[in-house]
C-alpha cells in the first residue's frame, strides 16, 4: 500500500543472503507446473489458479513462516492481527499505552503479523486463534484479512470460536474505519476499548484519556489552516490553465490538475488519456455549449491523442489546450517520450480533423520561417491568450490551442 509514510521515505539496508533460507514447501506440483504458458486457454488458467496456485502460495507461506506470532502469552485471551503499516501502528499504540512485550504477555495479548495478506494462510491463523476469546484485526482501508479470518475459523466446524472484530465491533458500529488514515492513536483507542473486557489499569486508563484528548484536538483542527499545493514559481500552468470569464474547463492528468482547486472554473477529472471523454458523455445533456480541456504534452504523447480523435468523431464543441512544457513534470521532469515538437503535434491535430489549431508562445519569432508548422496554423504571443480563447470558444467542433512554454523546473 503506497502511502506517505512509505513513499516519502528511504532506507539503506545491508542485505546478506545468509540471513534467509528459502524453504521449498511440501507441495506436489502438477507435472506441467503452475506457470502460464502458450497456448494456455483462459478457462484452464482459471482452473489452475483456484485449484492449485492459491494452495501452492499458502504452502509456501506456511513453510517459510511469512505469517508469525510476534508477542505471545502463557494465557492468551485477546489476539491482535496486523499487517504492513498497521503493524507499526499497533506496536506504537502498545507503547503509547505503556504495554511492553512482557506486560502484553501478562495481560494475555497475542500479536500476529501477517506477511501475505491474500490468500491468508489457514494453518497459521488457526494456530494463532486457538484459545483466544477475542481477535481484533487491525488493517488499513477496507478489510482484506478480516473476512478471510472469519471464513477460516468457520471451516471444519469446532465448538469454540473467538469474537472477531475489526472494521466493525460485534454490534455493527465502526471500530477501525475504512475511510481516511489509520493512525497509532486510532488503534490505541480501539485497543483500549477491547482490552477493557479483559484487563484494566489506572495507568492505561490515564494514557487512553491523554491520547483521546490529543486525537480529538487534532481531528478538530483537521479542517483549519489547510495549505493546498500550487504551481511552481514561473510554471507555465500559472497562465495556461486560466480561462475567460464564463468559460468552463475540465482537468486532466498532470501538474495542471491543481487548477481544479484554484478558482479557475476547472472541474472534474478523468483517467490519463481520457481527457475530453467525460464531455462527450455530458455534452448532449447540458446547456453549456463549449468547454476547454487541459491536456499535457506528456499525456498527449502517451494516449491523449486518442481522446482527441474520439471528440472529433463525436462532433462535440471542445477546445483542447495542449500544455506543451517539454517535460513530464509531475513525476520528476523526464523528457516526453517521442520528443514531438509543437509543429509535429499541430500536424497530427490537423490530420485528425481538428480546426482551427493555434500555437501560443512567449517567443513567436522563433517560428519565423519554420516549415515544421502546417499551413493554416497561426502563431501568437502569449499576451493574446485571452482573446484567442474567446474566439475558440465560439468555434463549433474540436479546436486546439498549443501553449508552448518550457517547464520552469
Amino acid at each position: 500500500k503506497v502511502i506517505q509514510d512509505t513513499a516519502d521515505a528511504s532506507q539503506s539496508i545491508e542485505f546478506d543472503h545468509d540471513r534467509f533460507e528459502i524453504v521449498q514447501p511440501d507441495f506436489e506440483l502438477p507435472a506441467e507446473g503452475l506457470g502460464i504458458r502458450w497456448p494456455d486457454p483462459p478457462l484452464e488458467q482459471e482452473f489452475r489458479l483456484h485449484t492449485q496456485k492459491l494452495k501452492a502460495a499458502e504452502a509456501f507461506a506456511s513453510a517459510n513462516q511469512l505469517d508469525r506470532i510476534i508477542i505471545d502469552s502463557p494465557r492468551p485471551r485477546l489476539g491482535l492481527v496486523t499487517t504492513g503499516k498497521s503493524h507499526a501502528d499497533t506496536l506504537q499504540a502498545l507503547t503509547d499505552l505503556g504495554i511492553s512485550t512482557e506486560r502484553a504477555g501478562e495481560i494475555g495479548i497475542r500479536l500476529y503479523k501477517v506477511g501475505m495478506s491474500w490468500p491468508l494462510e489457514a494453518e497459521g491463523i488457526r494456530r494463532f486463534a486457538d484459545g483466544l476469546e477475542e481477535i481484533l484485526v487491525i488493517e488499513e482501508k477496507r478489510g482484506v484479512i478480516e473476512p478471510q479470518l472469519k471464513e477460516q475459523l468457520f471451516v471444519g466446524g469446532g465448538e469454540f470460536r473467538p469474537v472477531v472484530v475489526g472494521k466493525h465491533d460485534e454490534h455493527g458500529d465502526w471500530l477501525l474505519p475504512s475511510s481516511g488514515e489509520l493512525t497509532a492513536a486510532t488503534v490505541a483507542r480501539a485497543l483500549g476499548t477491547r482490552l477493557a473486557r479483559f484487563y484494566t489499569s489506572p495507568d492505561i486508563d490515564e494514557r487512553l484519556g491523554f491520547l483521546a484528548r490529543k486525537d480529538d484536538a487534532v481531528q478538530a483542527m483537521a479542517g483549519n489552516g489547510g495549505r493546498l499545493p500550487h504551481f511552481c514559481s514561473g510554471c507555465p500552468h500559472n497562465t495556461s490553465t486560466r480561462v475567460p470569464e464564463g468559460s468552463q474547463a475540465i482537468a486532466g492528468i498532470g501538474c495542471h490538475f491543481m487548477a481544479a482547486w484554484m478558482g479557475r472554473n476547472t472541474e472534474t477529472y478523468t483517467q490519463m488519456g481520457g481527457e475530453g471523454a467525460t464531455w462527450i458523455g455530458r455534452a448532449p445533456f447540458t446547456d453549456t455549449e463549449h468547454v476547454f480541456q487541459n491536456l499535457g504534452d506528456g499525456t498527449y504523447a502517451h494516449s491523449g491523442s486518442l481522446a482527441i480523435r474520439a471528440a472529433v468523431a463525436a462532433g462535440v464543441n471542445i477546445t483542447y489546450k495542449i500544455l506543451y512544457n517539454d517535460a513530464v513534470a509531475m513525476t520528476g521532469g523526464q523528457p516526453v517520450e517521442g520528443g514531438l515538437s509543437t509543429g509535429q503535434v499541430a500536424h497530427q491535430l490537423v490530420a485528425e480533423g481538428v480546426r482551427p489549431v493555434v500555437i501560443v508562445s512567449d517567443h513567436p519569432e522563433k517560428y519565423a520561417g519554420n516549415n515544421d508548422v502546417p499551413d493554416g496554423v497561426a502563431i501568437h504571443h502569449r499576451q493574446e491568450l485571452d482573446r484567442l480563447q474567446l474566439e475558440l470558444r465560439e468555434q463549433p467542433g474540436v479546436s486546439a490551442l498549443i501553449f508552448d512554454q518550457t517547464c520552469a523546473a
